[in-house]
């Protein structure tokens, strides 16, 4: 509906109300409470009316101004108070302008329910329009159904990986005390390593990353996945942006996680290697050293008085 037609409507419901106004109610009759009763009824009709024509003047003006959603909210309080069929009209064409289709297909609905005896060609053009809008309602509720699901699936998958990532830190704490256990016996027995204790350590942190970042990115390729099935020719609703930067930011951290991993595994790997040749004493119990190393030639071992 054009602004022009519906300042057509607001014109023949702003004319209702006077003539309404121009049909007094006879004076009653002495003793008659029945006569009153109407009297009453007739003037409070009037004051609705007054009440909904101020509405309705309310929510043109604002739909000539483009604010459709409140002027939709205008003219369903102007139905509220007079029940005039064709305002339920103007609520469908503000919320259908709005943009709103399952609200402006509800308000089709009722307006056609509530105008039966309507039956020129305008009416037969608004019940196909309404079978079109419905199927349009349809397909956005499966579309919002997909992505909230979408949108579980991945809330799903980010519990699992910061369970995975706690169980790794756990693991960590875990190996972090055995080595500090490992250190203060050889710091009784007056035993020194050299570099290898540092080589597993590093070794240990890069292949936790390489694992961790694996799976963090297997999820993130997995969402992605899901995403391009459910948007063909990559065009998804405003509400999946969310799902696909997540998706993005997934694959990148996992990226990054194996990469970094592998280069901290290689430096753990070259630390083990060079303890090669490192020396290594322990104090025996009578407190005389002993000393032991190992070559690219052999392992030798002495005793120092």
């Amino acid at each position: 509906m054009t602004k022009r037609a519906a300042l057509v409507f607001l014109l023949s419901f702003a004319a209702a109300v006077p003539c309404a106004q121009a049909q007094q109610t006879p004076p009653p009759q002495h003793g008659n409470a029945a006569t009153m009763t109407e009297m009453q009824a007739a003037d409070r009709g009037t004051a609705l009316d007054a009440q909904a024509r101020s509405h309705y003047r309310v929510g043109l003006t604002l739909y000539q101004e483009g604010r459709f959603r409140d002027s939709a909210a205008e003219f369903q309080q102007a139905y509220d108070l007079s029940h005039r069929s064709q305002l339920l009209y103007n609520v469908y064409l503000a919320y259908r302008d709005a943009g709103d289709v399952e609200h402006s297909t509800t308000a089709l609905r009722q307006y056609l329910a509530e105008s039966p005896d309507d039956h020129t060609d305008q009416r037969q053009a608004l019940v196909a329009r309404l079978a079109s809008m419905d199927e349009t309602v349809r397909q956005q509720q499966a579309q919002q159904a997909a992505l909230a699901e979408q949108q579980r699936t991945l809330e799903t998958q980010r519990q699992a990986v910061a369970a995975h990532e706690e169980e790794l830190r756990r693991a960590e704490a875990a190996r972090q005390a055995h080595e500090a256990e490992l250190r203060a016996q050889a710091a009784r027995t007056h035993t020194s390593y050299g570099l290898s204790v540092p080589g597993i350590v590093v070794g240990g942190v890069g292949l936790a990353a390489v694992v961790t970042g694996i799976i963090v990115g297997s999820i993130g390729l997995s969402t992605a996945s899901d995403l391009d099935k459910m948007c063909p020719s990559h065009l998804c609703p405003a509400s999946a942006a969310g799902t696909r930067d997540s998706a993005r930011l997934l694959t990148g951290l996992g990226d990054a996680l194996w990469i970094s991993g592998a280069g901290i595994a290689a430096v753990g790997l070259l630390l083990f290697l060079l303890n090669v040749g490192s020396p290594s004493e322990t104090v025996t119990a009578s407190g005389t050293p002993v000393t032991a190393s190992c070559g690219l030639g052999g392992c030798t071992a002495g005793i120092r008085f």
